[in-house]
């Protein structure tokens, strides 16, 4: 349970971090580029960093 509080502080910071640009750059359609594969993969390496 802890490594799911951690995975949900960690994608709130992401969120927090990425927000600013994501608005910046015309709302949510900037999330496009990032493919839900890739996105997995990502945490998926976050997590075994962690």
């Amino acid at each position: 349970l802890k490594v799911v509080n951690d995975l949900r502080a960690f994608l709130q910071s992401v969120i927090r971090k990425t927000q600013p640009m994501i608005w910046s750059w015309g709302g949510w359609n900037a999330w496009r580029w990032m493919d839900v594969s890739e996105l997995r993969e990502y945490c998926g390496k976050a997590l075994l960093m962690h």
